[in-house]
């Protein structure tokens, strides 16, 4: 009988082992009776191990994987102090803004003095002197012809009077040659001294317009800068008026949290007052009860009469018991 007993108990750790309960009435009778035939306790482990039950308790005790904690909702309180620290952002850099310094565009103006005037010269100036001075030339020779023609008619020919009438001649010729080619070569570099001065002019004038627009350019980016800083300083004071709201409206929800609280406290305390004061009145009842039963009594005993103190008696007794219920 020791060695079944103490098998029944081996009989019971297996269960708790394996199944992590006491041995029922079914399992005892079943398993026992096997005991009692002789089987082992490491065979009726080992079948017990293979049930269903025990797989289901061992799938139970494997603890599951820790699941991690939902990060817990912006409150909004955290988003006002979001926008608020947008809004410092957002200031700090606009107040870090350096506008563009406008600067003058300097350039050396083109000068007639340093234009080469060879290019702007007519190529055909001095062909027009040289028939000019032919033509000038002929007039000479016919004029010489027609004096020499004179002095034969004259019989002077080769005279001193035919001599100083032909050096005349021939220095007229000389001086208005010399004129002529001077006025066409002058006219000749007036024409490309002015067509020289019209390309500096354009030159100059191309200069001044780039200046011009590179110094407008450099204003515009100004001008665009200075705007986008003030747009971001408004965009940063929009941030705060938003961020104000959103702590207000979290304050007002907070304050209106915290009345409803106390509203609710307020009711909670009452409903426990009036708890407590029908437990105390419920309570006093017996003694109460008992106080009346114990004043009744010396007038049941002073009685004369029985029918008398059970009248005195029973009505107070009746109304003690109503009290109670």
């Amino acid at each position: 009988m020791a060695t079944y007993g103490a098998d029944l108990q081996g009989l019971n750790q297996i269960y708790k082992d394996v199944l992590g309960r006491d041995v029922g009435k079914v399992g005892l009778d079943f398993y026992g009776k096997q005991l009692m035939e002789g089987k082992s306790l490491d065979r009726i482990k080992a079948e017990i191990a293979d049930s269903e039950e025990a797989n289901r308790y061992r799938q139970a005790q494997v603890a599951p994987a820790p699941v991690a904690p939902a990060p817990a909702a912006p409150t909004q309180f955290d988003k006002s102090a979001e926008w608020l620290q947008g809004a410092v952002n957002q200031f700090t850099e606009s107040a870090d803004y350096s506008p563009q310094q406008v600067v003058g565009v300097n350039y050396t103006p083109a000068q007639l003095s340093q234009q080469n005037l060879a290019p702007y010269m007519n190529p055909y100036t001095q062909e027009v002197i040289d028939r000019s001075l032919a033509d000038l030339e002929r007039a000479r020779l016919s004029a010489t012809n027609n004096l020499g023609f004179s002095a034969s008619q004259a019989g002077a020919f080769g005279g001193s009077r035919h001599g100083v009438a032909e050096g005349l001649t021939n220095e007229g010729y000389a001086t208005q040659a010399g004129n002529l080619a001077a006025n066409l070569r002058n006219q000749g570099f007036g024409i490309a001294q002015n067509a020289a001065l019209s390309d500096v002019n354009a030159q100059n004038t191309a200069l001044q317009y780039g200046a011009g627009q590179n110094m407008l350019a450099q204003q515009l980016n100004q001008n665009a800068g200075l705007q986008a800083a003030n747009l971001g300083m408004g965009a940063g004071t929009g941030m705060i008026n938003a961020s104000n709201a959103g702590f207000d409206q979290a304050n007002t929800v907070n304050n209106q949290m915290l009345t409803m609280g106390n509203l609710q406290q307020q009711m909670n305390q009452l409903a426990l007052n009036n708890a407590m004061g029908q437990y105390n009145a419920w309570a006093g009842y017996p003694s109460y009860g008992q106080n009346l039963l114990t004043g009744s009594m010396p007038n049941a005993v002073g009685s004369t009469t029985i029918g008398t103190a059970n009248a005195g008696l029973l009505p107070t007794i009746g109304w003690g018991l109503s009290q109670w219920g």
